[in-house]
């Protein structure tokens, strides 16, 4: 059985907005800005692909708030930029956010309240959703729209064409401190179990055990380190509980395989038939 929360998108933390768009361009991917959170403190640029789902590269508007230390806001909102860039978390998309909350929370799973967000567009038109995030979870959080999801997610022809060929979204591998302990947690969340080990058909990552769950569209795998220390531990040490991983569907054959690292941010990213 398949969960009825989807894939919404994947953040990658960047230190410079700029370069880091020329760069997944570089890769074949159609960046536009996205605008300046609410708070002021970051802004994003956005790769939006035609099944709905997108990257969203997010960094602060003035770098040198990273050295600001006089304010929990500022802490808290700029600390994913602490450890580089590189994957900081993904969002799953609710249409019903406080029923889908609840149904958590009856299955055990400690979640908060939905809260406001929202985004100034370079074009003035203001963005608004809500997001629930579970208690001492990095990733993923709940995300519904307030205002039109269109506002959020463009989907100009243009802007969801890209280079490399890709459409959408195929499968995000996320770290868990314990694979017992992720399962649990996913369970509770997309109420649903994972698929038969047996009928999987995806990517082992070498050093890890896992666990794969389906999404409405596509699959999110949760791994843990099999061994202290291994490269799978480090990363996990040096960023926490964070995408490993991103998989995305392509129409042409030509380009799949692992995209350039450096020019990703730090992200790896796969592109697959």
């Amino acid at each position: 059985m398949s969960s009825q929360l989807r894939f919404d998108h994947i953040l990658i933390s960047v230190t410079d907005l700029e370069k880091a768009s020329d760069d997944f361009a570089a890769v074949g991917f159609t960046v536009f800005p996205g605008g300046t959170h609410v708070h002021g403190l970051t802004h994003n640029a956005l790769i939006v692909f035609a099944d709905g789902s997108y990257i969203e590269l997010i960094a602060p508007t003035d770098p040198a708030l990273l050295a600001t230390e006089d304010a929990e806001e500022l802490a808290s909102t700029l600390a994913r930029f602490v450890t580089g860039d590189g994957f900081v978390g993904y969002a799953l998309h609710s249409e019903q956010i406080e029923e889908d909350v609840a149904a958590m929370r009856a299955r055990g799973l400690k979640i908060g309240d939905p809260v406001a967000n929202g985004r100034l567009r370079l074009d003035g038109e203001r963005l608004e959703w809500r997001s629930a995030q579970i208690d001492g979870v990095q990733a993923p959080f709940i995300i519904t729209d307030v205002t039109p999801r269109v506002l959020r997610v463009q989907n100009d022809a243009h802007l969801i064409r890209h280079a490399n060929g890709v459409t959408g979204f195929a499968e995000v591998i996320t770290l868990v401190d314990r694979l017992d302990e992720g399962t649990r947690l996913y369970r509770q969340m997309l109420g649903a179990k994972e698929v038969d080990a047996d009928s999987q058909q995806f990517t082992q990552i070498e050093g890890a055990e896992s666990a794969t769950f389906a999404l409405a569209t596509g699959w999110v795998t949760v791994v843990a380190p099999t061994e202290p220390g291994n490269q799978i531990a480090e990363y996990q040490a040096k960023s926490g509980n964070v995408p490993l991983r991103l998989s995305l569907h392509t129409s042409d054959p030509t380009q799949t395989g692992r995209l350039d690292q450096a020019l990703c941010h730090g992200a790896w990213i796969e592109l697959v038939a």
